[in-house]
């Protein structure tokens, strides 16, 4: 056995020994600059994987243009939702809300109004506003209103 291990031993010496006395001709230059060497990467198909990584994806889109409102100017923002609803009493039903935040002329503190409707295939429906409007510093209005009727 330590024959055996002695003689793989010496063949990689003399192996080893023969490589390092292999002649390099005079006009190949050792240093990397003038070597030509095989790059395996594709920089543009990383660049494109880089964007396409920094993009959002479908749901962040989803996410973001529900929290950004519809309309904004300088005294107005309006945000509008849909959806869908299920409930034992009214089978399947279409939801809207929207939600419209104003300044009025006299106050600095911001009015709102919040509109909703909801209409089922059974026949149910309603609609509902309520909102707070500031007419000056100190004096508001509150309103609630809701219309429903039932199949």
């Amino acid at each position: 056995m330590v024959r055996v291990i002695l003689s793989v031993v010496a063949l990689f010496f003399v192996a080893g020994v023969a490589v390092a006395r292999v002649p390099v001709p005079k006009d190949q230059d050792s240093r990397k600059s003038q070597q030509t060497t095989y790059d395996p990467i594709d920089y543009a198909a990383v660049r494109r994987a880089l964007e396409r990584a920094s993009q959002p994806t479908f749901f962040q889109r989803v996410v973001n243009s529900l929290s950004s409102p519809i309309i904004t100017r300088d005294n107005l923002s309006i945000n509008a939702h849909a959806g869908l609803a299920y409930t034992r009493e009214t089978n399947l039903a279409l939801t809207l809300a929207s939600t419209i935040d104003y300044n009025s002329k006299t106050t600095t503190i911001p009015s709102s109004l919040q509109v909703a409707a909801m209409a089922s295939i059974s026949g149910f429906y309603r609609v509902q506003a309520e909102g707070e409007h500031h007419l000056d510093e100190r004096s508001r209005i509150r309103y609630n209103a809701s219309i429903a009727s039932l199949p």
